[in-house]
């Protein structure tokens, strides 16, 4: 591409266009122009420049459409035309419409460009309905004059990787302590205080916004996790609020600041007066909802073929705390550090393996590694929900020898994305625990359902319903592994519904597995003759030179360079691999053109 001075348009519907551009530069080796806002008062001659030194150019759509009304760019002179959010082109206003009826009206004597068009408008709340979705996907293939094809699930069907999709009813949370009353009482009496009170102060700011916060995120961890959870949060917001008083400069909004903190030191104090189940699983479980009761249940099925034991820090001296505990708590803030274990018990329990030989005495600390069985997810939708289930899920394990084998974290993406900082590294660093299987259970919320790479799931749990297609499909796609599960709670009151909605999730995924399914079959051929043209060009390298033994081929090489060990390559700085692109116009035989594509094989050596 680059002798031949080729060029590549790219049309991005986003404003973000230099994170775009900044990717393409840097996976290939073109010289790559990018076209924002700031262009828009550009003239003739400018535009000209850029044409000229630019092999691939990502701009906004209208610039495009500017540069071909005006005839400073000939449709001619582009090889490849890449449409972002393409479904755009079906509105008679939009730039796509007017650049695709210009390539419909050129003549057949003029070389147009190979059009690229991706959406995923099908998967978002734009395309909700089977018959719509049909309809759409047929006249986007009218306009483009091409088929359609999408990535859903294709990965797991070409592989035959399909979860076993699990629907649990949770019954009507009633509860038996009576303690979320009491709780209640407290954080409402709270509650109506702060929406009493009506101050502003002299920059407009409103000093109960943070207590109000807090008071209500509280509540509604309570009505949807039970008191122990809605205790635990409160834990954490008392250290929260103590170190923005710190900062505080401000009288009025210190006094609203001590005021929530004393209200929910009064809900913990009078939750731990009555809370004293003596390490008993049932009664603990008592003081949560059936829904994470379900999930609890559920997670016992993964325990591995091993026997556990629980022993209490007063007997485990020598252990390392960090070999057997989660992490501290993920901050849910920038300005949160949160490292006291909010919501745990006096007495820290251990889970430890049984050595099973009777020559060998002691007993060994339970390491994830070791038994590598559950590699789970739990999606959420909120935040402070995924936190107080991981806490729980946590004080579960040091209670029940049937859930010890689990080490989980929590992970929200709310906190600063800038890679310096500390809310940043401290997912980067779960993350890196859970892709080396130190950690075997994230609950997350939509942060992980794309664009983050993580293992092969065996267990992927929806909290919360899916609310639509999208949710639905992205999450079910992260359980990748064999004999995956995809688990979704939902509440008996509310299953009904969810039943319907579920049933046109399918047929969504019905209709875009039907067009993979419909392409694939018309290329089958197609795509085995490329296989062979592969081992024409290289043969396989096969180490034990045994037929059908291993071998690697140039198909299978790339999958083997991005997954195991070799993967890990991928995160040092100083590599950076960058294919080195080189075209050449053959209108010889097919001999000629393997001949030539193994003179090309060993250049790139």
């Amino acid at each position: 591409m680059k002798d031949l001075c080729l060029r590549m348009g790219i049309l991005f519907y986003s404003e973000d266009i230099a994170q775009y551009a900044l990717v393409i530069g840097h996976q290939t080796d073109l010289t790559v122009g990018q076209y924002a806002t700031d262009c828009k008062d550009r003239d003739q001659d400018w535009w000209v420049t850029e044409i000229q030194k630019s092999q691939a150019m990502v701009m906004l759509p209208r610039f495009f459409q500017y540069l071909v009304e005006e005839n400073l760019l000939r449709l001619s002179q582009v090889n490849v035309l890449i449409f972002d959010h393409c479904q755009n082109v079906l509105d008679p206003d939009h730039p796509y419409d007017h650049i695709t009826r210009r390539l419909e009206s050129q003549s057949e004597a003029e070389e147009s460009p190979r059009i690229l068009g991706l959406t995923s408008c099908f998967t978002s709340n734009h395309c909700q309905d089977p018959v719509e979705l049909i309809t759409t996907i047929k006249q986007l293939e009218k306009r483009f004059h091409a088929s359609a094809e999408t990535s859903t699930l294709v990965y797991s069907e070409r592989y035959g990787m399909r979860p076993t999709e699990l629907v649990l009813e949770c019954d009507r949370y009633e509860d038996q302590t009576g303690m979320v009353e009491e709780l209640e009482v407290i954080l409402e009496n709270a509650l109506q205080f702060l929406q009493e009170c009506n101050i502003t102060l002299d920059s407009n700011e409103d000093p109960i916004e943070t207590p109000k916060t807090v008071i209500v995120e509280c509540l509604n961890i309570l009505y949807r996790l039970g008191p122990w959870c809605a205790v635990s949060l409160a834990q954490m917001f008392v250290s929260q609020l103590e170190k923005i008083d710190k900062h505080e400069t401000n009288d009025v909004k210190k006094k609203f600041l001590r005021m929530a903190a004393t209200q929910l030191r009064l809900l913990i104090t009078h939750f731990e007066n009555n809370f004293a189940p003596e390490y008993d699983i049932e009664e603990l479980l008592m003081y949560t909802t059936p829904k994470v009761k379900k999930l609890v249940d559920h997670l016992r099925q993964f325990k591995p073929d091993c026997d556990f034991k629980i022993i209490s820090s007063e007997d485990a001296d020598g252990l390392d705390d960090d070999s057997y505990m989660s992490d501290d708590s993920l901050a849910l803030t920038d300005s949160s550090d949160d490292d006291d274990r909010s919501g745990g018990s006096k007495i820290i329990n251990v889970a430890v393996k049984k050595d099973i030989p009777e020559d060998k005495s002691g007993l060994q600390l339970f390491s994830g590694s070791d038994d590598k069985y559950l590699c789970g997810i739990v999606f959420v939708d909120h935040r402070y929900v995924a936190f107080a289930l991981n806490k729980f899920i946590e004080e579960v394990c040091a209670w029940d020898d049937q859930l010890c084998f689990i080490k989980s974290h929590h992970i929200t993406g709310q906190g600063s994305k800038k890679e310096g900082s500390k809310s940043y590294k401290k997912q980067e660093e779960i993350l890196r625990k859970f892709r080396l299987q130190e950690l075997n259970l994230l609950l997350a919320t939509d942060v992980l359902e794309e664009g983050v790479d993580i293992p092969k799931c065996n267990l992927i749990v929806k909290f919360d319903p899916p609310k639509d297609y999208r949710s639905y499909s992205q999450s079910k796609g992260r359980a990748r592994a064999r004999e995956s599960e995809y688990v979704i709670l939902a509440d008996k009151s509310n299953l009904k519904s969810f039943r319907t909605e579920l049933a046109k999730y399918k047929d969504i995924e019905g209709v875009l597995k039907g067009i993979w399914k419909a392409n694939d079959s018309e290329n089958e051929m197609n795509c085995n003759n490329i296989v062979d043209l592969y081992h024409d060009i290289l043969p396989p390298y096969k180490p034990g030179n045994e037929e059908g033994g291993v071998q690697v081929t140039l198909t299978s090489a790339i999958a083997l360079v991005n997954s195991g060990q070799l993967g890990s390559l991928r995160n040092i700085a100083t590599s950076q691999p960058r294919p080195q692109v080189e075209i050449a116009i053959l209108r010889d035989c097919e001999g000629e053109v393997a001949r030539k594509g193994r003179e090309l094989t060993e250049v790139a050596r």
